[in-house]
């Protein structure tokens, strides 16, 4: 899961999930308001509007009776009559309004405490109302009995209930007002807020585009890398950073292009050796028998000379650069023949033992001390001879770094499914700008050297389907470690089946 976080399509399908969450905020959004909108506009007409008509109407109702009861002087049964309409008309009236003041279910939390006011004026001025119905009772009385007692009070009473009805009025049509107000208000600010919100819409869809163009950057890196790579740069290199798809391609990439160029090098390596292939057979035919006549006459010349100090040290100057000549001779003999393996089952430990004393006696001439360490049971398949050829380049060059005296450690191990040979010195080591081309033909520190030593060590195992690494030494020189991968009869028959081929 962590993994595919850090991929290009976990990031992108981030980016646009965002954009559809953003989109969707808003949609929600808009919807939202537009609702409340609406829930105002259905309170409005449904509530508001109606009972401010009915509030209104009821306010001129009484103020249709509060004139008809202050503009008679007689009170004959036409007067009383239409007092009776005007108070009847005006008590439905009421009984709509307050059946509209009731009625909440289109009202919002808030809406509901304005309801609950109304209705308590409502209710107020209905008990004001039902209290004139005794007071004109009374008067109706006085009149049938030829008096006048209770009309004052009655004309009174009807004014303040009017002066109630009218506030009641002015202050519903003031809320119906502040309401369409709040409504026209509301409207503006749906239309600011969805233009805001889709500015904002607009940029998080660039930022998503550009996050998108960047996270597929790595990309068109990859693709001018792959180009390099066509046009023969094969040193071009990509940093392993980004998502991982990227990180994995760069890693692949990386490899291809060095296993790309160590194969240019192993070419151009291998064209070299050919040609020194070529050479050494000629050197063979036409140098090394010369050279074996002249240590013959020279080894008889020294035994005439042998009382004549000056001449035998001259005799034996000659034979140290015959001997240096043969050599050469023979190292470019073994690149000769070095694709010819004959491999059999190896006694590794005695092919170290053997080795080993083969140059213990020279080593020891030079002050250097050699140790072995040899711990391994089974047998490698290889060819005896090129191996022993291999590490007697090794120990020779160790000790030629080392010069007199030192140590040289020599040991076998078994590492997982590989065997290993770990030749250490206590000289001074190898420069790191040295390492990377030590194994190169021709290339030699020395200034007697022909620099095929290692070469060819490396190559007598690359051949065996092993190769030779070089590492820091524990005893502060150089440590060269051999490695055979191939343990089994069968594997290694197999290539040497292809090596043949």
């Amino acid at each position: 899961m962590n993994r595919f976080r850090k991929t290009i399509a976990a990031q992108i399908i981030a980016g646009f999930t965002l954009l559809i969450v953003v989109y969707g905020g808003i949609s929600l959004f808009t919807m939202s308001y537009l609702n409340h909108v609406r829930e105002e506009t259905r309170r409005i007409r449904l509530y508001d509007v109606p009972l401010l008509l009915q509030t209104q109407n009821l306010a001129e109702k009484q103020e249709e009776l509060w004139r008809h009861i202050s503009n008679r002087t007689t009170h004959d049964s036409s007067m009383l009559f239409r007092l009776s309409s005007l108070r009847g008309a005006r008590k439905s009236v009421l009984q709509r309004a307050e059946q509209s003041a009731a009625d909440v279910a289109v009202l919002s939390v808030q809406d509901k405490k304005i309801s609950l006011l109304l209705n308590s004026r409502l209710k107020t001025i209905s008990r004001a109302i039902d209290s004139t119905d005794t007071m004109y009772n009374a008067w109706i009385d006085a009149i049938e009995a030829k008096g006048h007692e209770g009309f004052a009070l009655i004309t009174q009473k009807e004014r303040n209930i009017l002066h109630e009805l009218r506030d009641l009025a002015l202050w519903q049509k003031s809320h119906v007002w502040e309401t369409v107000h709040n409504l026209e208000d509301n409207a503006d600010n749906a239309r600011r807020w969805m233009l805001y919100l889709g500015l904002a819409a607009m940029c998080v869809g660039l930022l998503v585009t550009g996050w998108a163009i960047w996270t597929l950057r790595p990309i068109r890196i990859l693709r001018n890398a792959a180009r390099k790579i066509a046009q023969g740069d094969y040193s071009h290199r990509i940093e392993e950073q980004g998502p991982t798809e990227v990180v994995d391609l760069a890693r692949e990439f990386n490899v291809m292009g060095a296993a790309i160029e160590e194969r240019e090098r192993e070419l151009v390596r291998s064209e070299r050796l050919a040609a020194v292939g070529r050479m050494a057979s000629v050197i063979n035919h036409e140098v090394r028998n010369p050279l074996a006549s002249i240590r013959l006459n020279v080894e008889l010349l020294e035994e005439e000379v042998h009382a004549q100090q000056e001449a035998y040290v001259l005799c034996r100057s000659v034979l140290s650069e015959v001997d240096r000549l043969t050599r050469i001779t023979e190292e470019y003999l073994h690149i000769a023949t070095m694709p010819h393996v004959q491999c059999s089952d190896q006694d590794l430990d005695q092919l170290l033992h053997e080795t080993v004393a083969f140059e213990k006696e020279r080593l020891l001439q030079k002050g250097i001390n050699i140790h072995v360490a040899l711990n391994l049971k089974h047998s490698v398949y290889c060819d005896a001879s090129k191996i022993k050829q291999m590490l007697v380049n090794l120990i020779r060059n160790a000790s030629e770094a080392i010069g007199r005296g030192g140590a040289i450690s020599v040991e076998s191990h078994h590492r997982n499914d590989t065997v290993e040979i770990t030749i250490d010195d206590d000289g001074c080591g190898i420069e790191p700008a040295v390492v990377a081309q030590m194994f190169e033909p021709f290339f030699s520190t020395k200034s007697q050297g022909t620099g095929l030593g290692l070469g060819v060590a490396r190559d007598i195992m690359r051949s065996h389907g092993g190769d030779i690494i070089y590492k820091d030494s524990k005893y502060g020189g150089a440590c060269f470690v051999v490695i055979f991968s191939q343990l089994e009869q069968e594997s290694s028959q197999k290539l040497q089946k292809s090596h043949t081929i």
